[in-house]
């Protein structure tokens, strides 16, 4: 039996879910090996990002730590490089958390606009408020805007 590693069967299970998400909502999408993960029917292009909780000991918080999901999905440089073509750009990132056994926890749906705006690489959610699940909570859930 081939087995997959671990980094990329939770990629995986990510992107079953957004595939089977957008299915429903009666929205084909299908998966390529390119610099994104799927593209749907209507032209969206989607790069999926997905994590497990993770803990984070904070000097303050000893005794409980910080449980997080997050993860990187380009270096700066080849992200914001002048010349980058549009067409080889995701047009949204979905980053969806999981629970420790696997299951769908949440997910948030940020355009791709957001992210060269505000110059951001990275995704962390923290179940402790901070500043960078403010400007993500906004984006919870927010599939309509795939539709």
């Amino acid at each position: 039996m081939l087995k997959i590693d671990k980094s990329k069967r939770i990629g995986e299970i990510g992107e079953a879910y957004v595939m089977l998400y957008l299915i429903k909502k009666g929205i084909k999408c299908r998966k390529v090996d390119l610099s994104f993960d799927l593209v749907t029917n209507n032209g969206k292009k989607i790069e999926v990002k997905t994590s497990k909780p993770r803990k984070y000991y904070k000097a303050k918080y000893k005794k409980e730590p910080n449980i997080y999901w997050g993860g990187s999905f380009y270096n700066s440089d080849t992200y914001y490089k002048k010349g980058l073509e549009e067409r080889y750009c995701f047009d949204f990132l979905i980053f969806v958390c999981l629970n420790n056994d696997e299951t769908f926890n949440k997910a948030y749906v940020i355009p791709r606009k957001e992210m060269i705006d505000n110059k951001r690489t990275s995704v962390y959610i923290s179940k402790i408020p901070n500043n960078n699940n403010h400007w993500c909570e906004t984006y919870r859930e927010k599939w309509e805007s795939i539709y």
